[in-house]
């Protein structure tokens, strides 16, 4: 993996910042998924961690490859799991929070193998998006983050799912546009295997395939 500090660019090495400030960060997380259209709430009512072994009573895989078929997302004898890379489920917390992504990385007799935990008795719902949603999620997120301090931020931390790029693929670079907008600040970020945003009155802080902006004020 290739880090880049000003205008270099480094193999096997690492940047590190250090920001100096007494106020905590204004932080915002969007992702730019939804429902798709049509898709039904599942229950998980069968999980631990992040193997979910059930839904709505049934095997997971079958149920998840069920809905993927009906409403067209998936075509009979396709490979599962790459049209579910495609076709994350959005979960609806127990406590009403906004979706939360979990994206599938195998499946196996047992279930259905998550990037992150996903809470048995949670409620479930095919989501999907495309680069426009994306970059239109990177955008407004750049303007609550930074609109919340009342002033320009002094530096901006930006980390980003490397998930992402599946959607966004040569229309990446529109996205890191979205993010330097609105701010002339200095503005650091990188891509992560999950990402770490805890909310006000959230209870799960941890997401998949979303984009997390941390703002400092001056």
């Amino acid at each position: 993996t290739s880090v880049i500090c000003r205008d270099d660019v480094f193999s096997d090495g690492a940047v590190i910042v250090y920001i100096n400030d007494d106020h905590a960060p204004s932080v915002r997380a969007r992702h730019g998924f939804m429902p798709a259209e049509g898709s039904r709430e599942m229950k998980v009512t069968s999980a631990e961690g992040n193997l979910v072994a059930e839904l709505d009573g049934r095997p997971a895989a079958e149920a998840y490859r069920e809905e993927l078929v009906r409403l067209g997302l998936m075509n009979e004898g396709e490979s599962f799991i790459h049209a579910a890379a495609k076709y994350s489920l959005g979960i609806r917390s127990l406590w009403g929070e906004k979706l939360k992504i979990r994206t599938p990385l195998s499946e196996s007799s047992s279930g259905i193998v998550f990037a992150g935990a996903v809470m048995q008795g949670s409620g479930v719902r095919v989501v999907v998006s495309s680069p426009e949603m994306m970059i239109d999620a990177a955008g407004h997120m750049m303007t609550d983050v930074i609109g919340s301090l009342g002033d320009d931020p002094s530096a901006v931390i930006v980390i980003d799912c490397a998930g992402r790029w599946n959607l966004l693929a040569d229309r990446y670079a529109e996205q890191i546009s979205a993010f330097v907008s609105g701010s002339r600040a200095p503005l650091i970020g990188f891509a992560s295997y999950g990402e770490i945003a805890k909310s006000q009155g959230a209870m799960d802080g941890f997401h998949n395939t979303t984009s997390v902006a941390a703002a400092w004020r001056k």
